[in-house]
């Protein structure tokens, strides 16, 4: 490699991370992600245990245009029966705790299904099994089979769990279905990215884990490097 290369390349590294260093903003990021029965990426009961089940997400401060303001979308899809409750993870720490302050416009596709929502502590009889959950609830009418709830949140990205259910009788959900990690610890410290980590989707949380915009940048200018080296070596 000559040296007006080699100086190039660590101007443009220092540039990066200068960048970097002074940007207070994350990156725009849109992040997707797709569980279903058929991959084991869900647990299901009833009619909803079908390799068909399939829940997936889109979590974006792209499509906002404003870094610190993200879209989650979570579109839920399921063979027979109704789609009733879904409940999504957030954050329960006292100081960092997620509030109706941090819910921004939430809806659903189509739009006559949500009915309203809550966040607070719930009691979710997850595959028979009681587990206290806190988050968001959102409650919907009978009659649909896929559904996609959205909304937008002044807090970013950590991976956590889902839940969610059709009906109940005497206490029990006639179908219901989560994330195969949800009886796992949330992976805190794993970068958030596309795809899922130990079966955990993205949720609105706090203490994300997100791409430094130097580190996007120096990743960035290491590819370029490969392919000029490459290029030179031909």
């Amino acid at each position: 490699m000559c040296i007006r290369l080699r100086w190039f390349l660590c101007l443009a590294v220092l540039a990066a991370v200068t960048t970097g260093a002074l940007a207070d903003d994350p990156p725009l990021l849109t992040l997707t992600g797709c569980l279903s029965v058929g991959d084991g990426g869900l647990k299901a009961t009833g009619s909803w245990n079908d390799p068909c089940t399939e829940f997936c997400w889109q979590v974006s401060n792209e499509v906002t245009g404003d870094p610190n303001i993200w879209r989650y979308e979570y579109t839920l899809t399921v063979p027979k029966c109704d789609i009733r409750k879904l409940f999504i993870e957030a954050s329960s720490e006292c100081e960092m705790e997620f509030t109706e302050d941090n819910l921004f416009d939430p809806r659903s596709c189509p739009p006559e299904w949500l009915k309203d929502t809550d966040v607070d502590w719930f009691a979710v009889k997850c595959m028979g099994v009681e587990a206290p959950l806190y988050g968001i609830k959102a409650s919907g009418c009978s009659g649909y089979q896929e559904v996609t709830f959205k909304f937008e949140s002044d807090r970013g990205p950590r991976w956590g769990d889902f839940y969610a259910l059709d009906g109940d009788l005497l206490g029990f959900p006639l179908a219901d279905v989560c994330n195969a990690g949800f009886f796992t610890e949330d992976p805190l410290d794993a970068i958030v990215d596309n795809g899922t980590v130990c079966n955990h989707i993205l949720v609105p949380d706090t203490g994300n884990l997100i791409p430094e915009p130097a580190t996007l940048s120096v990743l960035g200018i290491g590819a370029i490097v490969g392919s000029v080296a490459r290029r030179r070596r031909r």
